[in-house]
């Protein structure tokens, strides 16, 4: 064989090795994609059975809040303010209260220091005399 034409048939061998490769890349890209595909179909299939079950589930919660009645948060709220304006009267006594035994210190103190300003007084205008 003439040694050009097994050069030339040496150079084809390394071509067609090459697209032997890319075909092998190619298939094992194709299968990839195949294979991420599937993955990605069935995470879709657990998502949407998911859905519907949640689906199902807000339904029934919807449904009980529309059957439950409305009227218990004014009764709480109502609980609530009697409760509040039972410690504020009570608070409003124990003030009161305090500030009558404050008031009762201080009318105390005056009349001593009165009694005391008095004697003082009747003894300064003794000596004067």
């Amino acid at each position: 064989m003439d040694p050009n034409f097994k050069l030339l048939f040496d150079e084809m061998k390394k071509f067609n090795a090459r697209f032997d490769e890319q075909s092998l890349r190619f298939d094992a890209l194709e299968l990839s994609i195949t294979e991420r595909s599937t993955s990605t179909i069935a995470r879709i299939d657990v998502l949407e059975s998911s859905h519907a079950s949640f689906l199902g589930d807000l339904s029934r919660r919807v449904a009980d809040l529309e059957a439950a009645p409305v009227d218990p948060q004014p009764l709480a709220v109502s609980t609530w303010l009697a409760s509040l304006e039972a410690c504020y009267a009570d608070c409003d006594a124990e003030f009161s209260k305090r500030l009558a035994d404050l008031e009762g210190l201080r009318v105390d103190i005056r009349a001593a220091a009165d009694d005391r300003v008095a004697s003082l007084e009747a003894t300064t205008a003794s000596l004067a005399a």
